[in-house]
C-alpha cells in the first residue's frame, strides 16, 4: 500500500512541473526520432541490403533480420560502401569462410550478424538521406571526422554503442547542430 501512495504522490509531482512535461515531451520525440524509420529510409535500407524486390512493409525488414538475412547480403553492403569483404566482415563479426559457406549451401545468416548488417545499412541509409547524395555519404562514412574524436564513422559501427554516436552526429548535422 505505501509504494501505491508513492506512485500517486510521484505521479501529481510531474502533472504539477511544466517543465518536466516539456523534458518529457523533448525526451519523447528524440527517443521517437530514433526508434522510427520512415518507410522512405526503409526502403532504402532494404536496397541497400539487397531486398528491393521483396516487401518493406512496416516490421516485415524487422521479421527478416530476426529471421536471418540471405547471405548475399554481406555483398551489397559491400558493394553499396566500396569497401573490402575484410572491413564488413570485421564490422559483422562474421568470417569470410562462413559468408562462403552460406552462400554455397544457400543458408541464412545468423540473426546477431543480420542485425549488423541491418544496423550498417540503417546508418548508410540515414547519411545518404542527410547528404542527399549515396557518394557524399560514403565518402563522410570512410573519413576521419573531428567530432568523433578523429575516428572513422564506419569503423564505429562494430558496436551499438559507435552506432549510436554516428546516429546521434546525423542528427546534429541534418538539425544544424554545431558539431
Amino acid at each position: 500500500m505505501p509504494l501505491e501512495k508513492n506512485r500517486t504522490n510521484m505521479d501529481s509531482l510531474r502533472q504539477d512541473n511544466p517543465d518536466d512535461t516539456k523534458n518529457k515531451s523533448v525526451n519523447k520525440a528524440v527517443h521517437e526520432n530514433q526508434d522510427f524509420v520512415h518507410p522512405q529510409l526503409e526502403s532504402r535500407i532494404a536496397s541497400i541490403l539487397g531486398l528491393a524486390d521483396q516487401p518493406t512493409d512496416t516490421g516485415s525488414l524487422r521479421l527478416q533480420v530476426r529471421e536471418g538475412l540471405p547471405p548475399t547480403t554481406v555483398g551489397e553492403v559491400e558493394r553499396y560502401l566500396e569497401i573490402a569483404r575484410k572491413q564488413l566482415v570485421k564490422l559483422t563479426g562474421i568470417s569470410e569462410r562462413t559468408v562462403s559457406r552460406k552462400c554455397q549451401r544457400q543458408q541464412l545468416l545468423d540473426p546477431v550478424v543480420s542485425d549488423r548488417l541491418f544496423r550498417i545499412a540503417r546508418i548508410a541509409a540515414g547519411a545518404e538521406e542527410v547528404f542527399e547524395s549515396q557518394l557524399k555519404a560514403r565518402l563522410w562514412l570512410k573519413r576521419p571526422n573531428r567530432a568523433l574524436g578523429g575516428a572513422i564513422p564506419l569503423d564505429l559501427l562494430d558496436t551499438d554503442a559507435g552506432t549510436l554516436q554516428v546516429s546521434d552526429l546525423l542528427g546534429r548535422i541534418e538539425y544544424g547542430v554545431f558539431s
